[in-house]
């Protein structure tokens, strides 16, 4: 079911008055019986995927809790959990792509060498509920916090709709003390939920889809557009994927607080960024906070003897897994690779660039920063959103030698419509003027309520009057 349907806001209003006319105390019910329809609303099958993964990671913590003073079987409860999780995980998300690997490999020693591909179909949101219930498993296991008692309270934990499909991450130090003691009806949060909802509203289908609709044209014909109209769909990508995923995570932190729920934060304008680290404190905020916790921290601790190569070990295997997570395809795995490798150079060369810093003008190190890490990215992003491996070095290869090509950039404007194409680059050029001012301002609520209110009635009109509508999935419904 998605944010932008029909269907969600027929759902969210029987959810919402359910809600509303229950007493507080019993509210958890409908929002756990009302995530199981959310989840299950496509696929129903998968909500025993959900339902195996909620109990064995709820029993598996009162066990490490009850066996704390015994090493052993606590280690051997956390391992239950995790390989559960992971199992889940693998077997849904990765089979297929293991198998096909295990097929390419074998044919290099036996021509007669076969394998069955077994690609299964994904549970949407399986990437995110089973990151979040491994951290309430490690939490644990490190004491971090008691294990929760309350079945109901856990499941709505892992499972709270708003945020199951795409995040952000939930920690269960933020989440379940909130499922303990909710908040009465606040007119506060309906209007400050109903903002940053139609913020993200705005954002997905006035922005992402509008900017969609030329990415996919170029994508899926790389062999027939030069480098210049390569490079424009790369940076077109870029602004799609941040308003798509932005979108997704605004509209859930907006339907969350309606029921009294603050969710964590999950951008913070990640292409103002001037340096690779800078872009993975901004950018998908929970899964990188998720991985520094839960892998980076651990690795670098347990390799503490190689000093700085311990880092260098930590960084490399963290990104192999960003990467990773994100898809079960070599693209993504070269995505997190090349990720990892700047975020390598960077901490190797942090005290030269810092006197080089020292010795430079300001303005001039901060723009050169700035382009630098901004143009990575972009490169970087192909990888994120090519279908092949030979697609993207392709995409690469002719942006680099045929970049100049300006005739072959006009005829692809004149091909995308036009005045319509240059209409959709005016709502880009709008929405990044504008977009620091409203989501800051949404955010912090620090102008007045009527303010407020005439910048959501604002977006609201551009919503009719702009708006791409049509079922366009979330780009990270995929991961």
């Amino acid at each position: 079911m998605l944010f932008n349907s029909l269907d969600f806001f027929l759902f969210f209003s029987a959810v919402f008055i359910s809600w509303l006319v229950t007493p507080v105390n019993f509210r958890w019910i409908i929002l756990l019986g009302a995530s199981l329809v959310f989840y299950g609303w496509e696929k129903p099958v998968y909500l025993f995927l959900l339902a195996l993964t909620i109990l064995i990671t709820y029993s598996s913590a009162i066990k490490m809790e009850e066996f704390k003073k015994a090493p052993v079987k606590k280690r051997l409860f956390l391992y239950s959990a995790v390989f559960v999780n992971l199992g889940i995980l693998i077997i849904f998300k990765y089979l297929g792509f293991f198998t096909d690997i295990i097929s390419q490999l074998g044919t290099l020693f036996s021509k007669g060498f076969s394998i069955q591909s077994l690609h299964l179909l994904l549970p949407i949101g399986i990437s995110f509920y089973t990151f979040q219930s491994i951290g309430y498993s490690l939490d644990v296991y490190y004491g971090l916090r008691k294990p929760e008692k309350h079945l109901g309270y856990f499941a709505l934990f892992v499972s709270f709709f708003p945020q199951i499909l795409s995040g952000p991450i939930g920690r269960s130090n933020e989440m379940l003390p909130q499922i303990h003691q909710p908040k009465p009806f606040s007119l506060n949060n309906l209007g400050y939920g109903l903002q940053r909802f139609v913020w993200g509203l705005f954002k997905k289908i006035v922005i992402a889809d509008r900017l969609d609709i030329y990415v996919n044209d170029v994508y899926s014909n790389i062999p027939d557009y030069p480098g210049s109209v390569l490079w424009l769909a790369t940076l077109l990508f870029a602004f799609q994927l941040y308003a798509d995923f932005s979108a997704y995570t605004d509209m859930a932190i907006g339907v969350a607080r309606i029921f009294g729920f603050t969710l964590l934060e999950n951008f913070d304008f990640p292409f103002i960024s001037k340096s690779v680290t800078e872009f993975w404190r901004r950018w998908h905020m929970s899964l990188s906070s998720w991985l520094r916790d839960y892998v980076y921290t651990p690795i670098q601790f347990s390799k503490k003897k190689w000093k700085k190569w311990a880092t260098v070990y930590a960084i490399f295997l963290t990104f192999f897994i960003c990467g990773l997570w994100h898809g079960a395809k070599m693209t993504f795995v070269i995505f997190g690779i090349i990720q990892g490798l700047a975020l390598m150079y960077e901490m190797l060369t942090r005290e030269k660039r810092q006197q080089w810093r020292e010795n430079t003008n300001p303005y001039i190190y901060n723009s050169y920063s700035w382009l630098i890490t901004f143009m990575f990215t972009l490169i970087s992003f192909v990888f994120f959103r090519a279908n092949t491996t030979a697609d993207a070095f392709l995409l690469i290869q002719k942006q680099f030698t045929t970049f100049y090509d300006i005739a072959g950039l006009k005829a692809f404007m004149v091909h995308s419509g036009g005045i319509k194409f240059l209409f959709s680059m005016a709502l880009l050029m709008l929405f990044v003027l504008i977009d620091r001012y409203f989501a800051t301002t949404i955010q912090t609520q620090n102008k007045k309520a009527y303010v407020l209110n005439v910048m959501a009635s604002v977006l609201i009109v551009f919503i009719l009057l702009f708006g791409t509508f049509g079922k366009v999935d979330f780009i990270y419904f995929q991961f």
